[in-house]
């Protein structure tokens, strides 16, 4: 990719993105008006102090009242999830469809020029949707699918008696070569392994219980929570715990219901505008605490708007119990 390239299609407003960033760029007015002048009318100044004066009538190029700013923004990463959505989720080599579009499937190309983002937070939403890399296209990978390959890295490193927190990498993708694709088993490693410090690698408990209850709660509905907790832990592998706090801005829970429930309601599935975004989420749930809220509002604060006024502009605080609480700026 290149370092610095404007992004997006035609319909999109205009960005600028640089490797790591991407900044919005906007006309902003000037006090005073800029003459432009054609290179030739260009005095050096070379003639020092005192030197004689040549008065010229000289043709004026251009007048600007205007020039553009740069304002480092969220990327809009919306369009992201829509152009992986338009091809099939990648459910195994055996699944694949005979006659797939190759126009529905997305190199690293395509995707620059479709997400007016940069590639680095191309590549960080490409992970946080656990999209996979297919030969030289990105597709979305099917959960059930996902989940299955877990199982397969899992029971590889047991029926070698490997300890799930010291793992070779080599050793483990070669073992699993004859059940997954190997784009599949080295990319699915990495996701669900992490480096420890002895150079192998131990089962990622984040990613892995994330994705358990991915599984568990979407297609349930509203869960009991209590049943939830239990099968969650009962779902992860021994000796890894599971924390209710690693499911922010992917679960939503109710405690006030009887039975408390808990449900799947991932934040890269909510609008990206501010207004719109807040109007749903209040829809979800009247009342929300500020810890539950927040995660639902970090992919689309900026340098220049922080989650505190996005609440100020659009929520309404109030507490209950001592505890802060919002609301729809304007419910009853």
């Amino acid at each position: 990719m290149s370092s610095c390239s404007s992004g997006g299609r035609r319909v999109d407003s205009a960005v600028l993105c640089s490797r790591k960033e991407t900044f919005e760029v906007k006309e902003a007015e000037v006090s005073n008006s800029v003459l432009v002048l054609p290179p030739e009318a260009v005095v050096d100044g070379s003639g020092g102090e005192g030197a004689g004066r040549t008065v010229q009538n000289i043709q004026i190029c251009g007048i600007f009242r205007d020039y553009l700013e740069l304002k480092r923004i969220q990327p809009s990463l919306s369009k992201l999830l829509t152009v992986l959505e338009m091809g099939e989720p990648f459910a195994g080599v055996e699944k694949e469809p005979m006659d797939i579009d190759e126009r529905l499937k997305s190199t690293d190309e395509e995707l620059d020029a479709a997400v007016p983002a940069s590639w680095s937070e191309i590549e960080q939403a490409l992970k946080t949707l656990r999209a996979i890399k297919i030969g030289q296209h990105w597709r979305l990978l099917d959960v059930d699918y996902a989940y299955r390959v877990l199982n397969i890295l899992i029971s590889s490193c047991e029926a070698n008696g490997w300890s799930l927190s010291s793992v070779d990498q080599e050793d483990c993708i070669q073992d699993v070569l004859n059940l997954l694709a190997a784009d599949v088993a080295v990319q699915c490693f990495v996701r669900f392994f992490e480096e420890n410090d002895t150079g192998n690698f131990r089962l990622n408990r984040l990613e892995v219980s994330r994705l358990l209850a991915e599984v568990l709660l979407k297609p349930a509905g509203k869960f009991n929570k209590e049943e939830f907790l239990k099968a969650w832990q009962k779902s992860m592998p021994e000796d890894l715990p599971t924390d209710l706090s690693d499911l922010k801005g992917m679960v939503l829970m109710d405690d006030v219901a009887n039975p408390p429930v808990i449900w799947y309601f991932p934040s890269w599935s909510l609008p990206e505008l501010p207004q719109r975004r807040f109007q749903v989420l209040f829809e979800e749930k009247p009342e929300w605490t500020a810890d539950e809220i927040r995660p639902y509002l970090q992919d689309i604060v900026s340098p220049s708007v922080s989650a505190d006024k996005l609440l100020l502009k659009y929520a309404r605080m109030f507490k209950t119990n001592e505890v802060k609480m919002y609301r729809a700026k304007y419910a009853k």
